[in-house]
C-alpha cells in the first residue's frame, strides 16, 4: 500500500513464501526504518512461509538478522502485558497440548526497538479458537497472551 505509514502495526501471515515484489520490499523496509512495526507468523507453522519470511528479513536487514527474543525482553518479562516464561503448544490432534516450553519468538531490531516480531509457530488459530489437525502453533490461552504482549509492545515501545 502506498500509504503504509498510516498504519502503526502491520500483520503478515501465510502458508507460502510472501514473495514480495522489489517495490513492496523497498516500501516495507522504509516503513520499518521510519518506526513502523511488523508482526508476522507462519500460519499453521508452515515451512514455506518460514523459509520465505526468513529470506525476506535477511535481504532487508543483512546486518541484523532475525534473532531469538530473550526472556528478559519487555515483550516477555511483563513490561508489555503478561510475564511469559513458558507456553504450551497445540498438539497434532485438536484439543491436545504439549508440556510447557519456552516461547519461540524472533525479531529484527532497529536501534533499541524490535521493529519485527516473528513467530515460526502459529498464533492465529489459537486466537480463533480453531483446533486444526495440521497446525503447529500455540495453545489458545498462550496464543492470546503472546498476541496481546506483541500488540502492547508495538504500541508502547
Amino acid at each position: 500500500d502506498p500509504q503504509l505509514s498510516r498504519f502503526p502495526v502491520l500483520y503478515m501471515a501465510g502458508h507460502r513464501d510472501p514473495a514480495l515484489t522489489a517495490d513492496e520490499k523497498a516500501r516495507l523496509k522504509d516503513y520499518l526504518d521510519r518506526g513502523g512495526f511488523l508482526f508476522a507468523e507462519a500460519c499453521c507453522g508452515m515451512e514455506g512461509f518460514d523459509k520465505g519470511f526468513r529470506a525476506l528479513m535477511a535481504e532487508l536487514y543483512p546486518a541484523s538478522p532475525l534473532e531469538k527474543i530473550a526472556a528478559d525482553s519487555p515483550l516477555l518479562n511483563g513490561q508489555a502485558g503478561y510475564r511469559i516464561d513458558r507456553v504450551r503448544l497445540s498438539g497434532n490432534a485438536p484439543g491436545t497440548t504439549s508440556p510447557a516450553v519456552e516461547p519461540r519468538l524472533e525479531g529484527v531490531k532497529i536501534g533499541d526497538r524490535w521493529a519485527v516480531i516473528y513467530s515460526p509457530l502459529a498464533i492465529g488459530p489459537g486466537l480463533d479458537g480453531i483446533a486444526t489437525f495440521h497446525s503447529r502453533g500455540y495453545a489458545p490461552e498462550d496464543a492470546m497472551r503472546l498476541a496481546m504482549n506483541i500488540m502492547l509492545y508495538a504500541l508502547k515501545f
